[in-house]
């Protein structure tokens, strides 16, 4: 089985504390192998998310939302 990465813009990172936040958050979501954010503070982070099957953009904007105010930027 292969991997697919999803990635997006999303605002909302600021800090440290955010991007954990984000992760346990991401890690929720089923078949996930790994999430990379490179967070920008005061702009556009980059989220990048590694899994088992093709993610929507759906199901990762409502794991991000869960955990604060985290949204896509597309």
């Amino acid at each position: 089985m292969g991997t697919a990465t999803w990635s997006a813009p999303v605002t909302g990172l600021t800090c440290r504390g955010c991007v954990d936040t984000a992760s346990k958050q991401l890690g929720e979501i089923r078949d996930i192998e790994g999430a990379r954010i490179e967070i920008v503070a005061g702009g556009v982070s980059m989220v990048s998310v590694d899994a088992t099957r093709e993610l929507t953009d759906d199901e990762v904007a409502g794991a991000l939302r869960a955990g604060g105010a985290f949204n896509l930027a597309r």
